[in-house]
Formats: structure tokens, sequence, C-alpha cells
């Protein structure tokens, strides 16, 4: 149910931004060629949609080995090691006897 809630209220921003900018229109020189009265939130929708396809082969690549030793590093430091407990000689009990 929040995250219906949620979605209607990102949908409403992105209504809202586009109706803003309706009248906002540029020009840009693409390929060579010059298009002309494009919408801005055009412009911006799709500059995110590319940036997001060109990051997916970052994200799915395989970790360089250098990582994987700095990461197998951090890993190795974190978790303690298990021993045997120390037996401290200077805490048992000196009783003199007589």
């Amino acid at each position: 149910m929040v995250s219906i809630i949620f979605f209607v209220i990102f949908i409403v921003i992105i209504c809202l931004f586009i109706g803003f900018n309706l009248n906002n229109v540029c020009s840009i020189w693409l390929f060579g060629k010059v298009l002309e009265n494009v919408p801005v939130f055009l412009i911006v929708f799709i500059s995110v949609g590319i940036g997001a396809l060109l990051m997916l082969p970052f994200c799915f690549s395989k970790k360089t080995p250098k990582k994987q030793k700095a990461e197998q590093n951090i890993k190795s430091q974190n978790t303690p090691e298990i021993s045997e407990p120390q037996k401290d000689e200077s805490k048992k009990s000196k009783i003199k006897i007589r």
C-alpha cells in the first residue's frame, strides 16, 4: 500500500515537472542536425535514460583482481580469529602455606 502511494506521488511530481516545462523549448544539435523547439523535459528524460543505459555494463561487470584482494583483506581484518584462551599465570592466587 505504501509503495502505491509513493508511486502516485512520483507520477504527480513528474506530471508537474512536464506541465511547468511545456513552454520551455530549446534547440539541440544532434549528429549534425539542428532540432529546434524540443521541450526541455524531453531532453532531461532522454539524457537520464541514456545515462542509466551507459551505467549498466559497469554494474554487472566482473570485479578486478585488485578489488577482490582488497575486499578479502578487509574481510580478514574484520573477522576475529578464534583461538584458544590464554592462561594468565599472574592471576593465580598466591597463598602462602606455613
